[in-house]
């Protein structure tokens, strides 16, 4: 990990946000990528909290950092269908008392199974009952 590291980490410290959205990122747990992960959040210090979300396998998936402590955090799988070979994708969704952050990443191969991906996401969306921003990669163009 340590060609683009230091990069993405300056670039992340150059823009200050108050919240971080990451899209295929190797589980914190999985043993080959936990020193990349947790050195991550370790260098961006200025983040109080943050939460990963795996996909099928768990393998890989979605992170949300935040500035602010989340009131309540929780990760939806968003499922291909049955007569497709996509993967299972996932949801990281970020409450505050207030407000909510939430990062997705949806199949990247089939229109059909995005939009069943953006069908249960948006119903999850409706649940929280407050107002939201939502964020990741949607692969909504060919050449996303």
């Amino acid at each position: 990990y340590s060609c683009n590291f230091d990069r993405v980490v300056d670039c992340v410290k150059d823009c200050k946000p108050d919240f971080l959205g990451l899209n295929e990122v190797a589980n914190y747990k999985a043993r080959r990528s936990e020193k990349a992960t947790n050195a991550f959040a370790a260098e961006l210090r200025f983040f109080n909290d943050w939460k990963f979300g795996g996909c099928a396998d768990d393998d890989f998936g979605n992170a949300l950092f935040s500035t602010r402590k989340f009131h309540r955090t929780k990760t939806v799988l968003l499922k291909g269908l049955p007569k497709c070979a996509a993967m299972t994708r996932s949801a990281v969704i970020g409450e505050f008392v207030d407000f909510a952050i939430i990062v997705t990443h949806l199949d990247h191969v089939s229109e059909e199974v995005r939009m069943h991906q953006a069908d249960t996401l948006l119903q999850q969306c409706s649940q929280i009952g407050k107002p939201h921003i939502l964020m990741g990669d949607f692969n909504s163009l060919t050449q996303s």
